[in-house]
């Protein structure tokens, strides 16, 4: 499974527009002494606090363990340009790779602060909305960021997303696709965060089994991903509201 290439993006506004350039984090990462060659572009599923990073030469090759956890398997970077790592826990970077900026030792290691960022799709839940209840409507962009090809060797097949985790309230989340799928167009603008896009069906999707296939997303072409979120009247609100998105491809 890769997912080496496809990054999340937000749209200019939450109920739609164009691509922005603010790609949708899932965490956020301070790195208190940089590996040369070696960058976090993002990560899931850590535990936050302090993790460690940790890259060996000979073959050059990388590890990392998150919080109170243990180191997952090292993978070799020798030959990539990015490159996801894991820790045992099940967390994860994202990393990009530059080896002619490796270090020259042996074995170099650096701490690495790992926090939550709320990344803000949907507008917060009013005491009002969660008196009368509500639906609203937001959505997102997932992208293939590499490079366009000569080959055409940089697609990325079977392109599948699904909500992993609910909210811990009363509300419930759904995904739906543009039917467009993929290219480079714009996404619908909604005048009000309550308007449903236009012919998008929206999902149920917990496990992968039951995800919505997107297909193939060629290099610097992307999938608009709409999520409808509804709110019960007297809705049970929670300290968190955010949801859990998962997405996989194979190149």
């Amino acid at each position: 499974m890769s997912v080496e290439n496809i990054q999340c993006f937000n749209a200019t506004t939450k109920k739609g527009g164009a691509i922005s350039i603010n790609p949708l984090l899932s965490q956020s990462f301070f790195i208190e002494s940089p590996i040369s060659g070696i960058n976090i572009i993002d990560g899931a599923n850590n535990e936050t606090g302090q993790g460690e990073l940790v890259f060996v030469n000979s073959p050059p090759r990388i590890s990392w363990k998150d919080k109170n956890g243990e180191a997952g398997s090292a993978i070799e970077i020798i030959d990539k340009q990015k490159v996801i790592v894991h820790a045992a826990s099940g967390g994860h970077l994202f990393l990009s790779i530059n080896k002619d900026d490796f270090p020259s030792g042996q074995s170099v290691s650096t701490s690495v602060n790992v926090g939550d960022i709320e990344r803000n799709l949907h507008d917060d839940i009013t005491p009002l909305e969660a008196l009368n209840g509500n639906t609203d409507y937001s959505c997102f962009y997932l992208k293939n960021t590499a490079p366009v090809s000569s080959e055409n060797n940089n697609i990325e097949y079977n392109v599948r997303i699904w909500i992993e985790q609910q909210s811990e309230g009363d509300s419930e989340s759904q995904i739906g696709l543009d039917p467009r799928l993929t290219g480079t167009y714009e996404a619908e603008l909604l005048q009000s965060d309550d308007i449903a896009p236009v012919d998008v069906v929206f999902h149920n999707t917990a496990t992968e089994e039951s995800s919505l296939l997107i297909g193939e997303i060629p290099p610097q072409e992307h999938a608009v991903v709409w999520l409808k979120r509804s709110i019960p009247a007297a809705n049970r609100l929670a300290h968190d509201e955010s949801i859990g998105l998962r997405y996989s491809s194979f190149d």
